[in-house]
């Protein structure tokens, strides 16, 4: 099976809705292959006129994060290039000129949630058990983008509480801080998400673009500085003692 499906949805409107559903057994966790595939369809979804996309999970799980122990394998060289593709499908989302709905799932942890905070809307599985951004347990700092999109979201005090508690959310607690905005039974997850996309493309199209570009302009600019930073030194902290003592502690 595949590590990236894509299928397509068409509802109501003339546009078709995409979804790119994400299976890399057991939890989804990302590799610079799966990255890249999903960089990469998010690009030619909008090259090939798809007028809204929804990223998924399958096999119950959005996504665990990067595949961490995998990561701890590599080569500064590898692991330069896997945040490159990390931070490439950040920017892909974030600055995606058609709306982007994320179906959580399951389980939603590390670069998985960071990506659905770049998205428009977020439904999730309404028995979710775990939502959050871990970084900070495994010794590794988290980016200002990250805490601007989380700050946008859910507060500036409330955002700083999350990323250095490293808190796990449940969806209850998640829809309650805005980070769902829709909760639904694990069947039909896909299915809102998908019918949020539908609305959406429903709309007039050129005020509905124009005034999404308006409303996300914050978050294309801090991406732009996020774009600019050095990974070479993201991918040297990686190899900083604490910091991989930090890692091994979570993998074990």
């Amino acid at each position: 099976m595949p590590m990236l499906q894509t299928v397509d949805h068409r509802l109501y409107t003339n546009n078709p809705v995409r979804e790119l559903r994400i299976g890399r057994p057991p939890v989804n966790a990302f590799n610079a292959e799966l990255l890249t595939l999903l960089r990469d369809s998010i690009g030619d979804a909008q090259r090939s006129g798809i007028g809204a996309l929804v990223l998924s999970g399958q096999n119950g799980v959005f996504s665990a994060g990067l595949d961490l122990k995998e990561a701890a394998r590599l080569s500064r060289d590898e692991l330069t290039h896997t945040l490159q593709a990390l931070r490439d499908v950040t920017l892909a989302i974030g600055c995606s000129d058609i709306p982007i709905a994320s179906a959580i799932t399951g389980d939603c942890l590390g670069a998985g949630a960071i990506f659905s905070l770049f998205c428009d809307y977020r439904v999730m599985h309404k028995h979710a058990r775990r939502f959050g951004m871990t970084e900070v347990r495994g010794g590794m700092a988290v980016g200002r983008h990250v805490v601007h999109a989380l700050a946008r979201i859910v507060g500036e005090h409330q955002a700083q509480r999350l990323v250095l508690g490293a808190r796990v959310l449940d969806a209850r607690q998640a829809r309650r801080l805005g980070l769902a905005d829709e909760l639904a039974d694990p069947r039909v997850v896909v299915g809102r998400a998908v019918a949020w996309c539908d609305r959406m493309l429903g709309l007039p199209r050129r005020a509905m673009l124009d005034t999404r570009t308006a409303a996300r302009a914050d978050i294309r600019q801090v991406l732009m500085e996020y774009e600019a930073e050095s990974i070479e030194n993201r991918a040297h902290e990686r190899f900083d003692e604490n910091v991989r003592k930090s890692l091994g502690g979570l993998l074990e």
